[in-house]
Parts: structure tokens; sequence; C-alpha cells
């Protein structure tokens, strides 16, 4: 529904729709939702619980700059005696995109609660994050397992935002259904 309260016709409805379950306009165009700084925030897939992602954007401070979006990974090896794998996720944004390339990172060395020795970031493989809505993303990622380039784990997890959704999100996101009307 609109912020104004007026609710949508038919038409947007069904827009809508396809935007938010398929992330493609009705004519096929390709959509989603501009990155924007009420998408900061906790996002999980319900299926895989105690998992997650704390999402954080940093906007550009002048028009010459490119945004940064991080994203903290928190999941588990694909062998359970390993444990938990915290991953740091990274990558520049311009504004209005709704797709962004990133960076996979993991946390290798250092001790807990102490400076030596230090925690070194290792790229350890590649995601794209596709916001649909300001409660849907999805996220599709290629890391290496054991650091070794032979041994890829791929996957997509559909995203829903656990944190409350932003005001800022849903007038930016009731904008842009307009817009593809």
């Amino acid at each position: 529904m609109p912020l104004d309260g007026s609710p949508l016709s038919i038409e947007d409805q069904i827009r809508f729709l396809f935007w938010i379950f398929e992330g493609a306009s009705p004519s096929g165009a390709p959509t989603g939702l501009p990155v924007n700084k009420g998408l900061t925030g906790s996002w999980f897939n319900p299926a895989t619980p105690g998992q997650g992602f704390s999402l954080e954007i940093v906007w550009p401070t002048s028009e010459e700059e490119t945004g940064l979006l991080i994203l903290y990974w928190f999941t588990f090896h694909s062998a359970p005696e390993l444990g938990t794998r915290w991953l740091f996720v990274d990558g520049s944004f311009e504004p209005g995109q709704s797709v962004m390339d990133l960076t996979v990172h993991e946390s290798q060395g250092g001790r807990f609660d102490a400076a030596n020795p230090a925690a070194e970031l290792v790229p350890v493989g590649s995601a794209e994050l596709r916001i649909m809505s300001c409660r849907r993303a999805r996220f599709e990622y290629l890391i290496n397992e054991d650091g070794e380039s032979d041994s890829p784990i791929f996957g997509d997890i559909m995203l829903e935002r656990l944190s409350p959704v932003d005001p800022t999100c849903l007038e930016m996101e009731t904008a842009f259904v307009a817009e593809q009307s």
C-alpha cells in the first residue's frame, strides 16, 4: 500500500507481486529495488536456523564516490566438526544499483581477545546480492571451502529481513513500484 494510504490498483498489485517474487516485471525487464540506507539490518533464510547476515550500507558522501556494502555472514563449515564459519562480504555500489558483485573473505589466524597473532582477511570467493524489496533479497555465492580452488561451494539463498523495515526503504520501495507501473 502506498504511504498515503490509498490502495494499489489490481494492475499495480500484479506488477508488485511479479517484482517481489520473481525479481522481474511482467514485461520481462529486470527490476530490483535500488540499494538504499534503509536496507541496513539483519537478514536470514528461515530454512537455515542459527545462520544469517548483518547488512551495512555505507552511503557515498559525494557524487564522485561509490557506496560500500558490507555483509557479515554467520554460517557453518560444510563439515560439522569444523563448527562455525563467519565470513565478511563486501563490495562497492553506485546509487541506483539493485545488483551488487561482492567479494567473500574469511578471517584466518588470530586468537580470542588477543592482538597477536593478528587475524587476516583472506579472499575465498565471490557473491552477488540482488535487492528485490525492503523485505526480500537473493544472495548467490561461490566460495572455496578450504581455500582450494578445486573444492568450490556454490549456492543461492533467498533472504528475508529479520529486523524491522526502515521507513526510508519503504518510501523508496513505494516510489520504485510506482515508476515500474
